[in-house]
């Protein structure tokens, strides 16, 4: 059986000595969930998962539970480019069926964007948008999604937020709006889990051509259905307080 999906895991022996520029390469830069919507049902790879043990799934669906084929990789070379992507040469074979192939990956500086291409007689010469085999994912957030609170109303207190895997937050007024209020670029700085389970990010988002920055820091609950944030224009606030006059709420739309 011939499949149209391939994906990637790097043992850990090949990551943790990685580095370039200001950047250092990690396990958590390859490892985890990658996405493209896009994708969903029309190639049959809208989500891959990563494993450090050197296999990975493709799922159909984002939401999907149940996983496609199973990828076992062998790296064969790795390197980094002067703007500070990684690149990665692998052969695969699929555990269900044996099937074999040849497939390049290039990494973001980020770590954010994973492009690919494939080939089933040999490496690819070149890393282009153009022929079937070429794919685009991004990392996956727990931040990602649709975010509704129907009790706001007003420029500061939006009733939807969508934040894309693209690096980008739309703001809708009401939650049955289809036209954003305003839609803005989005930085991550940080991110980390509490003991209780939950997600923690530092970001800030920019409007007028970075003229202004607002930073926020984020608590997403450990069932993944409640965000909160606090906002400031001038540095990152130190704590999430329902009581602080910038606090918002929001629930995860399904």
């Amino acid at each position: 059986m011939k499949i149209r999906v391939l994906y990637l895991i790097i043992p850990m022996i090949f990551v943790l000595s990685i580095s370039f520029a200001e950047n250092k390469i990690t396990v958590e830069d390859i490892f985890g969930t990658w996405i493209n919507s896009d994708y969903n049902e029309k190639y049959g790879r809208a989500k891959e998962i990563h494993h450090p043990d050197g296999t990975s799934e493709w799922y159909s669906k984002e939401t999907d539970t149940e996983h496609g084929y199973t990828l076992k990789y062998t790296i064969t070379d790795i390197w980094y480019n002067e703007e500070g992507n990684l690149w990665i040469k692998s052969t695969f074979f699929t555990i269900e069926d044996s099937s074999t192939g040849y497939i390049i990956f290039k990494f973001s500086d980020s770590g954010k964007v994973r492009e690919s291409v494939w080939s089933e007689a040999k490496y690819p010469d070149e890393m282009s948008p153009i022929g079937g085999n070429y794919a685009i994912h991004y990392r996956h957030e727990e931040l990602y999604g649709t975010w509704i609170n129907p009790d706001y109303g007003g420029e500061w207190a939006v009733q939807k937020i969508i934040i894309d895997p693209d690096g980008t937050e739309k703001r809708f007024h009401s939650r049955h709006d289809l036209a954003t209020g305003w839609t803005c670029p989005i930085t991550l700085i940080d991110k980390w889990t509490d003991s209780e389970g939950n997600i923690w990010y530092r970001m800030f988002w920019t409007l007028g051509n970075e003229e202004w920055k607002m930073y926020e820091i984020i608590r997403i609950s450990n069932s993944g259905k409640t965000l909160e944030y606090v906002f400031s224009e001038i540095d990152f606030p130190k704590g999430i307080s329902a009581d602080h006059p910038d606090y918002r709420i929001y629930y995860r739309q399904e």
